[in-house]
């Protein structure tokens, strides 16, 4: 009888501690269960900045504007003033408004694009002149045409220089000089006289042209 009631306690026991061993794996199972349920998850944003980069915008074009320095845009193959008249001259002339004026002087302002004074990498200039001026430099009473150069006086302001001369008939001199030198005459030179100076007279209506070249 003690040993039955001795099976019959260890039996419960048992049952309890198989009761309370599932109980707590059932719990276990429970809370393993739970955690596994619990997904943290974010996600992030990252704000990214980048540089645009462009070229500059810059109007290279040119514009020339020009004056004649002193108002004057003619040439005048007249008389000397600075020569000294002798009782012997048979060769004269003192015309009013006809004394000559020989050099000129153009004046150049260059502008860029946005109305700036502007210095170009080059300038130049060259001269051309009507078919009269190239008769008369084939006799010899003018000069050739001058090489023009260009020179800077500030920012975008040039001064262009032109000189011409007397031709080499006349030695270079203007033509007073030339033929009042005392030892040519009216006689022996008189008609030489006429037909070189008609020459120079046939350049009344002569015209030259400047081209300012600017890059």
């Amino acid at each position: 009888m003690k040993d039955f009631l001795r099976k019959g306690i260890i039996l419960k026991m048992k049952r309890k501690t198989l009761t309370l061993t599932l109980s707590i794996l059932a719990c276990l199972a429970l809370i393993g269960v739970g955690f596994a349920s619990w997904v943290i998850s974010a996600g992030k944003t990252e704000t990214v900045t980048g540089n645009i980069v462009v070229d500059d915008v810059s109007d290279k074009r040119i514009s020339l504007t020009y004056e004649w320095v002193g108002g004057n845009s003619s040439i005048i193959y007249g008389w000397d003033e600075n020569y000294t008249v002798k009782t012997t001259d048979w060769l004269k002339n003192n015309t009013e408004g006809k004394k000559a004026d020989l050099d000129l002087t153009l004046k150049i302002t260059v502008k860029d694009g946005n109305e700036n004074l502007y210095d170009p990498e080059s300038i130049s200039a060259t001269i051309t002149a009507d078919a009269a001026y190239t008769t008369a430099l084939g006799k010899g009473v003018v000069g050739a045409l001058p090489t023009l150069t260009a020179v800077k006086e500030s920012t975008g302001v040039y001064n262009i220089v032109i000189v011409f001369t007397w031709g080499e008939h006349f030695g270079g001199n203007n033509p007073l000089a030339f033929y009042n030198d005392g030892i040519k005459t009216a006689k022996t030179h008189g008609k030489d006289a006429k037909e070189y100076l008609g020459y120079v007279e046939a350049l009344k209506d002569c015209k030259f042209t400047v081209t300012i070249d600017a890059k």
